[in-house]
């Protein structure tokens, strides 16, 4: 089975998915008011959280709802930390930029 040499697009969009894994599987240290804003969106899901346990009865449905509670507000917090970059420091050669695999 032979391959076919792969496109300028192929090749682009290759780059931008390994791109994505080093950006997904990186630590992104928290600045500026990023632990401030991380903190308000638990305090908010535990909020919620104690209200669905006080409202809905001991159920499949109740964990499910915890659960996808939980994954939101990770996936809220991995959208700040994601998604804004560190400000750029004048001595900083890379401009921000975090290392490869």
């Amino acid at each position: 089975m032979s391959r076919e040499p792969m496109t300028q697009h192929g090749v682009e969009r290759r780059q931008a998915a390994l791109d994505d894994v080093v950006r997904r599987f990186t630590y992104h240290p928290p600045h500026g008011d990023q632990t401030e804003r991380y903190q308000q969106i638990r305090a908010a899901g535990r909020t919620l959280a104690k209200l669905l346990i006080a409202c809905c009865p001991d159920s499949r449905e109740r964990a499910l709802a915890l659960t996808k509670l939980e994954e939101a507000v990770m996936w809220a917090n991995a959208s700040i930390a994601r998604n804004e970059p560190p400000p750029v420091r004048a001595s900083d050669p890379a401009g921000g930029k975090k290392g490869a695999l």
